[in-house]
C-alpha cells in the first residue's frame, strides 16, 4: 500500500485524501489540525509501512510490538524466496545486498557502494550486479540513479555507476534498522539514522505516481540534491530536511544560479509555504500526493560500477 491507501485503511475517506492532493497540487495551506494529523499518519506509515499484513494487524490491535512480528515474518518470507527463487550462485549474495542497504541508506552519502556489501575492497559490479538486478525484478528495491547535470532529458543525464537503493517498504526498512529507530520516528524524530527511512518513504511515493527518481551529487564539491524531478512540467529539485534545518545552499545554487533548475521545493516537517527565495515548502507527506506525470521512458538499464 501507499501512504494514501494506508490512510484508506486508517478509516480516512477517499473524499479527504482527494482534497488533500488538491491543496499539495495548488500549493494552499493545509488547516493545522489536519495537517498534524497527517503527519502522526505518516510517522506510523514509516514505521507499519505497507505490506498488507502488517497494514492489518495494525489495523486489529493498534500494537506495533504485534506488528513489528508480522515484520519479522514477511523479512523472512524474503529471504527463504531469495534461496529459493534465484540461481544457487547468487543466493547468499543477493541476501548480502538486501542486509546492506538500511547501513547504506543511514550514512549522509546514500550512493550504494559496492564494497560495502561484502566489506571487501575491489569488489563491484560484477561480484553483485546481478544480485541487484534480482531484488529490483522481485519489487523489492528502487534505484534513484545520479545525474551528470541536473538538466533534461533525466533518463539521458543517468550515471549507471552511481545510484542510491531505497527500499519499497518503509516497514520493512525501520524493522531492518532496529526498534530505536522505530522509536525514534513515532516520537517525532523523523530524520533519525540521516532521514533513510523518510527518504525512502519519498522515493517510493514518487514511483507509485509514476515519477523516475534521480539525485544529483556534483564530483568533488558539496552541491547535492535528494532528487531532482519533471513535476509539472518543470524541473525541480526536491531536498529532503529535518523540520528545523534550514534549506541547504544546494537548493538555493540549482535554483537561482547558472543551472536550469526551474524549481525548488523543501520536504520538511512543517505547514505549506513559499520564502523569500521562491522555495516551496511542503509536508513530509507531500509527494504522496503529487499530481500523475507525463511518463518518461528510457531503455533498463543495470548498475555498473
Amino acid at each position: 500500500m501507499d501512504f494514501e491507501e494506508f490512510l484508506w485503511a486508517m478509516g480516512i475517506g477517499k473524499e479527504l485524501t482527494a482534497k488533500i492532493r488538491q491543496w499539495i497540487d495548488t500549493g494552499s495551506e493545509i488547516d493545522v489540525s489536519i495537517g498534524s494529523a497527517l503527519t502522526r499518519y505518516f510517522r506510523k506509515f514509516m514505521t507499519v509501512g505497507g505490506m498488507p499484513a502488517a497494514v492489518q494487524k495494525y489495523v486489529d490491535t493498534k500494537d506495533y510490538n504485534e506488528v513489528w512480528d508480522v515484520l519479522a515474518s514477511i523479512c523472512n518470507i524474503i529471504e527463504k524466496d531469495a534461496l529459493r527463487y534465484s540461481d544457487k550462485k547468487d543466493r547468499l549474495k543477493i541476501l548480502a545486498c538486501l542486509e546492506s542497504i538500511p547501513s547504506q541508506l543511514a550514512r549522509e552519502n546514500k550512493t550504494f557502494v559496492y564494497k560495502d556489501v561484502g566489506k571487501q575492497a575491489g569488489t563491484g559490479r560484477r561480484e553483485y550486479g546481478s544480485s541487484l538486478d534480482w531484488l529490483h525484478r522481485a519489487g523489492l528495491i528502487n534505484l534513484c540513479y545520479n545525474l551528470r547535470g541536473p538538466c533534461e532529458p533525466l533518463s539521458q543525464m543517468e550515471r549507471t555507476d552511481s545510484f542510491k537503493v531505497y527500499l519499497k517498504d518503509p516497514g520493512i526498512l525501520t524493522y531492518m534498522l532496529g526498534r530505536e529507530t522505530a522509536s525514534a520516528i513515532e516520537s517525532g524524530n523523523t530524520y533519525v539514522n540521516e532521514g533513510a527511512v523518510v527518504e525512502s518513504c519519498i522515493s517510493q511515493a514518487l514511483v507509485s505516481n509514476g515519477y523516475r527518481i534521480h539525485f544529483y551529487s556534483k564530483p568533488n564539491s558539496s552541491l547535492k540534491m535528494d532528487f531532482v524531478i519533471s513535476y509539472k512540467g518543470r524541473l525541480t529539485a526536491l531536498e529532503t530536511r529535518s523540520g528545523k534545518t534550514k534549506i541547504s545552499g544546494s537548493l538555493l545554487m540549482l535554483t537561482s544560479g547558472d543551472y536550469k533548475v526551474e524549481r525548488g521545493i523543501k520536504i520538511a516537517d512543517g505547514p505549506v509555504g513559499a520564502d523569500e527565495h521562491g522555495i516551496l515548502h511542503l509536508p513530509l507527506f507531500a509527494p504522496c500526493f503529487f499530481d500523475i506525470p507525463r511518463i518518461e521512458t528510457a531503455p533498463s538499464r543495470t548498475p555498473r560500477k
